[in-house]
């Protein structure tokens, strides 16, 4: 039985390899207990603190985010609601409940920003369309003014409004403890339980809001890499740890780059994401938890993606390999798998494609990743060296073994033209089996972005593209497994 009705409306499941742009609705977080759940690296077992009820948006239009309201959908609904919403699914049962906020149209919109890790909690911004289109922060004109956040209890609908919080850069540990912030010359680090700032003075100005960032498993400290100007003038990108426990940020690599901790959170690896000729110069450094170096290793390419296996033991990579100055000419896609302990590499993937998301399968003993021309994934054992092609673009789900999460075949599904069914895939049988279906009929053109939390599956809806270095080459070579030295 459906408790709130309405069109809602999403997209059919894009392919992350290619990162083709399909149909989403907005405002759509869709969360999936785990078919088995055996736990996530780390040790996180602390749970978010409760939450205040709900508080208004203190908006220069007086902008209200209504409480949110409960829906449900029996066994089998399609799931379709007419506003922003988070719909929690069974994936043994096929039941959905979830919130809804009644009344937001696209005048007015939340986006989720963050999860924390158990599921419970999550970092919404409230955000309305400008004539133009634009989303910007509710009550501004201004696409870059003050943010209004809220914290989103998703067991109990309560909202709480971060008063103190209003940069356009704020985010939630995995534990659901502890937000952070980062603005102009400060950081923040306060107590998502609403306790007492602790403020970290920069000894730089931020220029832009940050876009790469990684929070340690237990949400101790977190990562982020900040374009910067000093107070000489000079302008720079460097990654920056900031830790709960210390008052000094520390600079510990120049440059774009990508971030990964260890499952364990004993330590992470920081890659170089610029193109770079000659190719030696691109690299990578490990870290232990407190920002001292543990190793330093040479890459062939930028980063794109940085994935550590379930045992913390190796490393997997995607890296662009630029052969020439020649910004036209094209580049090598390979992803790289070397030791976590060492940094010695253990063996490529010539022609592999793992822009984004999981790569590896949650037993650690295979890899996903997609080859040109790019019709589906293809299941990688590097044990026997052999591949397993599979019929879409799948995403390896890390608590559920021999599973992975894919959009169902459209020869397959049996759902109406107006809607959009997500599968998942069993990567030994090939048997799959249809999760939960979405209305699409009113869908804007938004990408679908996910994230994999210790209870299950984050769908969240983004307000970009997600580009990806599939895009920027051309032909690639065959799908081969390369030994070192590569040469």
């Amino acid at each position: 039985m459906v408790c709130v009705d309405g069109g809602f409306s999403m997209q059919s499941f894009w392919s992350r390899y290619t990162n083709v742009v399909r149909r989403v609705a907005v405002g759509v977080l869709l969360i999936l207990s785990p078919l088995v759940y055996s736990g996530c690296g780390g040790n996180e077992t602390s749970s978010p603190n409760p939450i205040p009820s709900a508080t208004q948006i203190p908006t220069k239009t007086d902008t209200v985010l209504p409480a949110v309201q409960r829906v449900s959908f029996a066994p089998g609904e399609i799931v379709s609601v007419d506003a922003a919403s988070l719909v929690f699914v069974d994936p043994n049962s096929g039941a959905s409940n979830g919130w809804v906020i009644p009344g937001t149209t696209e005048a007015l919109d939340f986006w989720v920003k963050d999860i924390s890790k158990d599921g419970k909690l999550a970092l919404v911004d409230c955000v309305s369309r400008r004539g133009d289109g634009k989303l910007i922060p509710c009550g501004s004109n201004d696409e870059l003014g003050p943010r209004y956040w809220y914290l989103l209890n998703t067991e109990t609908g309560q909202t709480r409004h971060l008063g103190s919080l209003s940069s356009p850069f704020v985010t939630l540990s995995p534990d659901g403890n502890t937000l952070f912030s980062l603005d102009k010359d400060t950081a923040v680090f306060e107590p998502a339980d609403g306790g007492e700032p602790r403020y970290l003075q920069l000894p730089f100005k931020v220029n832009s809001t940050p876009q790469i960032w990684s929070w340690s498993p237990q949400g101790g400290a977190v990562a982020v890499v900040v374009q910067h100007e000093e107070s000489s003038g000079a302008t720079g990108v460097s990654t920056i740890l900031f830790r709960l426990d210390s008052p000094e940020p520390m600079r510990l690599f120049s440059g774009e780059a990508t971030i990964g901790w260890a499952p364990d959170g004993a330590s992470f690896a920081v890659a170089s994401s610029q193109s770079a000729i000659p190719s030696q110069s691109a690299r990578i450094i490990a870290f232990d938890a407190d920002g001292r170096q543990l190793w330093d290793a040479i890459l062939g390419g930028s980063s794109e993606n940085l994935r550590w296996s379930p045992d913390g033991n190796r490393l997997a990579i995607q890296l662009v390999l630029q052969t020439s100055s020649d910004p036209q000419a094209d580049n090598v896609l390979v992803l790289d798998v070397i030791d976590g302990k060492t940094g010695a590499p253990l063996f490529r993937l010539l022609g592999a494609v793992a822009c984004s998301g999981e790569v590896w399968t949650a037993d650690g003993s295979k890899l996903i990743v997609s080859d040109y021309p790019y019709r589906g994934s293809v299941l990688v054992d590097p044990a026997v060296g052999a591949f397993k092609a599979l019929q879409m673009g799948v995403e390896p789900v890390p608590f559920a073994a021999g599973f992975g999460l894919t959009g169902c075949p459209s020869e397959t599904s049996t759902t109406a033209s107006d809607t959009v069914a997500n599968c998942l895939l069993n990567l030994l049988t090939g048997e799959e089996r249809t999760l939960v279906t979405f209305r699409t009929e009113v869908a804007w053109e938004l990408p679908l972005a996910w994230q994999f939390t210790g209870k299950g599956i984050a769908f969240v809806p983004s307000r970009g593209g997600h580009g990806g270095c599939a895009e920027s080459v051309g032909p690639q070579p065959p799908l081969e497994f390369r030994y070192p030295p590569y040469g």
